[in-house]
């Protein structure tokens, strides 16, 4: 089947239909800009914490690029929830691509994309096979740009997450874990059971019912570690789970990471 031919023009003359056939992406305004920009700023700003020893350790660098990620997609998603919240009982108008949404989507495709070349050269070993990879590549060919930008408040919890794992002294678990509720739980199934009612559009709801699970899992995990925090203060390792998922929040090491402890014994100092 021949792909729709797609410019910029269709995007000002108000949006036009995703996804967006990736042999087409580049050539959209502002799509191409926005990533030589933030393939810039994230390079610049890596270098600074890398070679400044602001982040000294593998575990530290790789929180980096995701808390920059989720920081500035967070804030951005308050435009598409206050027009969500204005007229919440139509969602035509986020099946459409719009300049906005295509430097939001280039932005958070460029960011991932970093992670994972920077991540396979400073801290292979922290990128995680499904968190990491798999997760990277789904939102590579996906490219549901308006759409991206309705789900970006799930990013909120990630903020904190991060934080805490860069530098224990700003661990907050009770904000991390309130926010991921809200965002990556309720407001999740929310969006599943509003996007199919008003829409009834089986992809895009597909989609998200695909990733539900895996939030459920993590608070799931959450959840587990502050009962064995709260039993154990002082964080017995043997009583951790080896499931990596489980593990993916700050304070847990994963199996991967036990086994790597030889390679970045530097994190123990942290």
């Amino acid at each position: 089947m021949t792909e729709p031919i797609i410019n910029s023009s269709e995007i000002s003359a108000g949006g036009i239909e995703y996804p967006v056939p990736w042999s087409q992406i580049h050539t959209i305004h502002p799509f191409t800009e926005t990533f030589l920009v933030t393939s810039g700023i994230v390079l610049f700003l890596f270098t600074i914490v890398h070679k400044g020893k602001i982040l000294s350790t593998p575990k530290q660098l790789s929180w980096f690029i995701t808390f920059f990620n989720s920081t500035i997609l967070s804030f951005c998603s308050l435009f598409f929830i206050y027009d969500l919240i204005q007229n919440p009982s139509n969602l035509d108008r986020f099946g459409v691509s719009t300049p906005f949404s295509i430097v939001l989507t280039s932005f958070f495709v460029t960011t991932l994309f970093w992670d994972c070349v920077l991540g396979a050269i400073f801290y292979p070993g922290y990128i995680d096979l499904i968190t990491g990879w798999l997760h990277h590549v789904a939102i590579f060919l996906l490219c549901l740009t308006q759409f991206y930008c309705l789900m970006c408040p799930m990013e909120a919890p990630t903020i904190f997450l991060s934080l805490g794992s860069m530098n224990k002294k700003l661990r907050r678990d009770w904000i991390f874990g309130s926010l991921f509720f809200v965002t990556r739980i309720v407001y999740h199934l929310y969006s599943i059971i509003t996007w199919y009612t008003l829409t009834g559009n089986t992809q895009l709801v597909a989609i998200l019912i695909a990733f539900y699970p895996m939030h459920v899992i993590w608070f799931r995990g959450f959840i587990l570690q502050q009962i064995r925090l709260f039993k154990n203060p002082h964080g017995d390792k043997k009583s951790q789970t080896n499931n990596p998922l489980l593990n993916s929040f700050n304070g847990v090491d994963s199996a991967n990471e036990e086994r790597l402890k030889g390679y970045f014994k530097n994190d123990q100092t942290n």
